[in-house]
């Protein structure tokens, strides 16, 4: 898993590598063929235009202004400019056909100026014909600008079906990848539930206790914590076996966990050795709930020997700094001494 996961991130840095290629590349594509799109339009003037002005130069009508637009025109359909924001095309094979319309209309401009001093029926006629050679000529440059523009739009497609393609990889390695995050978060869950909590009996672990007692101390709330200590399990194991000692084990923790909320956390610090944290209790109220519940085992002559417990507590009062290395010590010490007590009595 951790193989594919890691094969998994460099192809998905790849792809969003050669993503960002492609977008950046397809922007370029838009733009030129928006500038093309400028280009075939001002070709069209530039062929329309210089129709009419051989039209009105053959009536000998003046039209400087009108050729002077034109000049503009070309010459920023070759070399571009920001009089009419042409952007040119500077493929080579364009190139070649536009710098042939131009020299075309170089010479219907002569054969307009010798119209002007002459007004030659000859020059007239050669006008004519030079003009309609230059709409062929316009119109090839156009066609040429045409068939650029095409073969943009054909890679922008391309481009397009590519991008969908990376994108739904890209889209499947993040299902993939979140299947495996999930996956490895299930196995940590699972790992720390482990890790905190007692197989046998449920209570949380040694880890978990040694983790969290100190910010449970730590709220301002009053809270009680019980030390207990398993009697005779030693006893149990040696005569019943240790399968009968887990279960005698498991017979104590059921009957301490009846007596007390749902929300009091139970810890198993050792082999025999329980820790019970109640927050916002009263040490009163934890000692008589302890108690019952030692009173529950004593009485129950289901397994054939004594079943029993001892403890000792300490109290934090609320708002009272806890020193809980001294509290912790506290209860045990006073959970021994119960136990020698008890121990007295029955002797």
């Amino acid at each position: 898993m951790g193989k594919n996961k890691y094969l998994a991130q460099i192809l998905q840095a790849i792809l969003l590598f050669i993503l960002i290629i492609i977008i950046a590349y397809s922007m370029w594509l838009f733009d030129e063929i928006n500038g093309t799109a400028r280009v075939i339009n001002y070709s069209g003037i530039a062929r329309g235009g210089a129709q009419r002005i051989v039209k009105l130069e053959s009536n000998f009508i003046n039209a400087d202004e009108r050729i002077s637009y034109i000049d503009g025109v070309i010459q920023e359909l070759k070399e571009g400019g920001t009089q009419y924001h042409i952007k040119p095309i500077l493929l080579p094979s364009y190139q070649e056909k536009l710098q042939v319309q131009k020299d075309a209309w170089n010479n219907i401009k002569l054969l307009i100026y010798e119209l002007r001093d002459s007004r030659s029926e000859e020059i007239h006629d050669a006008l004519i014909a030079d003009s309609e050679a230059y709409f062929d000529i316009c119109n090839e440059t156009v066609s040429a600008a045409e068939d650029y523009s095409q073969a943009l739009s054909d890679k922008l497609r391309k481009l397009e079906i590519l991008l969908i393609v990376i994108l739904a990889i890209l889209a499947s390695i993040t299902i993939y990848r979140s299947i495996l995050m999930a996956i490895e978060f299930r196995k940590n869950v699972s790992l720390s539930s482990k890790a905190y909590t007692d197989p046998l009996t449920g209570a949380k672990s040694r880890t978990f206790f040694d983790e969290n007692i100190n910010s449970l101390f730590g709220t301002e709330e009053e809270c009680t914590f019980i030390f207990i200590d398993i009697d005779r399990l030693k006893y149990v194991n040696d005569t019943y076996g240790h399968e009968e000692g887990d279960n005698y084990i498991k017979h104590v923790v059921e009957r301490i966990k009846s007596r007390f909320r749902t929300t009091d956390i139970l810890f198993r610090l050792g082999g025999d050795e329980f820790g019970l944290f109640l927050g916002g209790c009263k040490e009163s109220i934890a000692l008589g709930l302890i108690d019952s519940a030692r009173e529950d085992l004593l009485k129950d002559n289901t397994r054939g020997y004594e079943c029993s417990f001892s403890y000792g507590t300490v109290h934090k009062e609320k708002g009272e700094i806890a020193d809980v290395e001294a509290l912790l010590n506290k209860s045990d010490e006073r959970m021994y001494r119960f136990k020698k007590e008890k121990r007295k009595e029955r002797k």
